[in-house]
């Protein structure tokens, strides 16, 4: 069998006016992307608020394009504020992923599958729940190795954070290409606005690659810091107004941009 093609750019973003739902609530509480409810959602077996993850193969490498939250103003050489991404995996059943075919979802949405068939685990309410694992991205930290004999080693499993938190445009100034007009040359485009002062923008995004450990994956958002009290705040610029600049409406300043959010990469590994 040939392998899979590297796959078409997806983009994962928050629903359609989270801001509206998160505004006010506590900072601790994660922004999930994307948030909307799974198919199987309110079915018999199904938790009625079962979140939808995105669908990816099993083993593959996967790529995530995270963007910088930008000053909304456009000025400024560092990300006001970071945030902290969580990487979950789900597995589903062979039922789960034809009756995602029968809904007639588009291919990039219909669901992989690991488990050979559907089958229920434990009680949660009186009502018997159809097995649907989720599991952390993760990272090993390896013990120093022992110096005495007859000793074991010890891998210690943590959950993994990932924090994109670095410059925002080039500290110089890029050479303009031959016979053009502008001082800078850009090195991007279509992605945030600037400032007329700055008006060239460099690499906004940051990288993170991770072999794909489930069928399908989503992500959860908060403050790289959140405070005791700390509110997500959506209006105010020294709070949470980057993230919805970058995910949503900037306080309504903008409408939404489908094509911006976390960039999805996969390839054969």
């Amino acid at each position: 069998m040939a392998a899979e093609p590297a796959s078409i750019r997806r983009v994962l973003r928050p629903f359609s006016g989270f801001e509206a739902v998160y505004q006010g609530a506590d900072a601790e509480i994660p922004v999930a992307f994307p948030g909307t409810l799974d198919l199987e959602a309110g079915k018999a077996g199904y938790d009625p608020l079962l979140i939808k993850f995105m669908p990816v193969p099993f083993n593959s490498r996967l790529v995530l394009w995270i963007p910088l939250t930008l000053n909304v103003s456009g000025e400024g050489a560092t990300p006001p504020r970071a945030y902290r991404y969580e990487i979950l995996w789900r597995l589903r059943s062979i039922e789960e992923a034809n009756e995602s075919v029968e809904a007639l979802l588009p291919p990039a949405e219909q669901l992989r599958y690991s488990e050979p068939f559907r089958e229920f685990g434990v009680d949660y309410v009186g009502a018997r729940r159809v097995i649907v694992p989720c599991a952390m991205e993760t990272i090993v930290f390896r013990q120093t190795e022992p110096g005495t004999g007859f000793t074991n080693g010890t891998e210690n499993l943590r959950g993994n954070f990932i924090i994109p938190n670095g410059e925002v445009v080039p500290e110089t100034p890029l050479m303009p290409p031959p016979a053009a007009p502008t001082a800078q040359g850009a090195l991007g485009q279509g992605i945030f606005g600037q400032a007329s002062s700055n008006a060239s923008i460099g690499p906004t995004y940051m990288t993170y690659e991770t072999m794909v450990a489930g069928d399908e994956f989503a992500i959860l958002a908060r403050r790289a810091t959140v405070a005791g009290g700390d509110v997500w705040d959506f209006t105010l610029t020294n709070e949470d107004r980057t993230f919805s600049d970058t995910y949503g409406t900037n306080n309504g300043a903008h409408p939404e941009i489908p094509g911006l959010g976390i960039f999805v990469l996969t390839a054969p590994r």
